[in-house]
């Protein structure tokens, strides 16, 4: 499963990058998380957000609660197959307004245990 997402290897205290850019009406975010780079692309689809990456595509309810950004997983879908839940990760994130900034936390967990989790302040550079 790790594998398949492209999430990093195990470690704590790994670097975190991230690049977004412009692609015509989608997003193309660009992680570096350790040694690992993490591409997807984000775009606006109804009142969802998708993202891919290859064949794998998350959709996000996105809602805004005590003043932050919350990212809620409504599908994931793999060679454009539904996966069903019982076999399918969770992805859930938290964007928090700073006064320079955004703090971002994303979390990865799979049948109740954390796969990935990463933290970290997003300026403008």
């Amino acid at each position: 499963m790790i594998w398949l997402m492209k999430l990093p290897a195990e470690g704590s205290g790994q670097p975190v990058r991230l690049e977004v850019a412009e692609d015509g009406a989608e997003l193309v975010w660009t992680r570096r998380i350790g040694g690992t780079v993490l591409r997807t692309r984000q775009r606006a689809s109804g009142t969802r957000l998708v993202e891919r990456s290859g064949l794998g595509r998350i959709s996000f309810h996105l809602a805004a609660e005590d003043g932050a950004l919350l990212y809620r997983q409504s599908s994931i879908h793999l060679a454009g197959l539904p996966l069903p839940s019982s076999l399918s990760p969770r992805v859930g994130a938290v964007v928090s307004a700073t006064a320079d900034g955004w703090h971002v936390v994303v979390s990865v967990t799979w049948r109740g245990r954390i796969v990935c989790r990463y933290a970290g302040a997003i300026r403008e550079s």
